[in-house]
């Protein structure tokens, strides 16, 4: 009785965990200058718990045990923990469907941070830098610190309403108007790393059904014709909304490549990136975890903006780890996705009934996919979304 109590327990905290993901920046409390937010203290106290029962295993070699695990980060001992858990007893269908729903409920959430701000409503909770006085329209990052990573985590429930388009027998209406509201809220974020993730994604996907999944195409493609709908309505509304059509011209441009040589951002991003590469070809070896910010290059930064990052995953792991850093991230992907391609090569990835296909294995590769390519321009391996999404494939 006492085990299956505790099995209940931690599978209320693991769903827990999911449910609180999305809130960044909401349901958390300072202390001393630490911010503890409800994912992070339910991820601890799952910890905690994984520590007592392996204690409880290896308690004649405990120093050793000690000593091992005291090399691993918060994030990859949370990420193994999550996922030791969460395989069990169809928990992942479950979590699954958390986050299809938080997908939906942020989705209107960050469409009335839009419409708030744009017409001067109280209680949008969106942040300064991001409000209609800077862009001509505003960018709603719901409960994230900043819209690229409100997109970040859209990822999730976008692929796997997705997922539920190309499997279920019948789609219901929520999935098809779900997969409308989160297509037109991640076009609100205008992270452009996250536009061509979707892209490159969806073109994966594309392939993989074509080479395995013939029979399932034209459900794909009414995914696809939802999903495009969803960013004619954004546009749109952009269009419809905004104060001017110089305002309307800005947002095409910042969407686009068009100010890819003046706009702030790309232009940042191209400074950082070569610092990173000049610093990596002194040090191969790496200068250390989060040196880059402390460089001559950005130490007056520190004191109005924080530590500067490279806004590049690769290349932040490169310049700070170094190129064996670089080499075991590359060898911890390849083993996700050679494993998530064997999954497809199981028999029951190959049965010819709509009901009966496992689109896991492919969901799962062009979520992946959508991160790595959004990681050229920010680096996800500091977001919770990244690491709990590992944590289910």
């Amino acid at each position: 009785m006492k085990q299956l109590n505790q099995k209940k327990f931690l599978e209320l905290l693991l769903f827990g965990f999911f449910i609180f993901l999305p809130f960044e920046r909401i349901l958390t409390l300072e202390i001393s200058g630490l911010t503890a937010k409800i994912s992070f203290i339910i991820l601890l106290i799952i910890i905690i718990i994984f520590f007592s029962t392996l204690r409880k295993i290896i308690l004649t070699t405990e120093e050793k045990f000690l000593l091992t695990f005291s090399t691993l980060s918060f994030l990859s001992i949370g990420f193994l923990t999550l996922r030791r858990i969460a395989k069990e007893n169809g928990r992942i269908e479950i979590i699954k469907k958390i986050l299809i729903y938080a997908g939906a409920v942020l989705s209107l959430f960050a469409l009335w941070q839009y419409f708030a701000d744009l017409y001067n409503l109280p209680f949008s909770f969106l942040r300064p830098q991001y409000s209609k006085l800077i862009f001509g329209f505003p960018r709603p990052q719901a409960t994230f610190l900043e819209p690229l990573y409100f997109a970040n985590f859209l990822f999730l429930p976008f692929y796997f309403n997705l997922e539920k388009i190309l499997s279920e027998k019948r789609v219901g209406w929520f999935f098809i108007l779900n997969q409308i509201l989160i297509s037109m809220v991640f076009v609100l974020t205008l992270s452009r790393g996250a536009y061509l993730g979707v892209l490159g994604s969806l073109f994966l996907l594309l392939i993989v059904i074509l080479i395995k999944f013939q029979q399932n195409l034209k459900r794909f493609f009414l995914g696809l014709f939802l999903s495009v709908v969803g960013v004619l309505l954004a546009v749109a509304l952009i269009y419809f909304t905004v104060p001017t059509k110089q305002d309307f011209r800005l947002f095409l441009a910042h969407s686009s490549a068009a100010d890819v040589q003046t706009g702030e951002s790309t232009v940042d991003r191209f400074y950082t990136s070569q610092i990173a590469v000049e610093k990596f070809l002194t040090s191969p070896w790496g200068i250390g975890t989060g040196a880059f910010g402390a460089l001559p290059e950005f130490r007056d930064k520190i004191s109005i903006s924080g530590y500067q990052t490279v806004n590049n995953l690769y290349l932040e792991i490169l310049i700070e780890e170094g190129i064996l850093g670089l080499l075991l991230f590359v060898g911890f992907l390849f083993l996700i996705i050679k494993s998530q391609i064997f999954r497809l090569g199981e028999p029951q990835a190959r049965r010819a009934s709509l009901i009966s296909q496992n689109f896991s294995p492919v969901i799962y590769l062009s979520i992946l996919f959508a991160l790595l390519i959004q990681a050229t321009t920010l680096a996800p391996i500091y977001l919770l979304p990244f690491w709990a999404f590992l944590a289910l494939v």
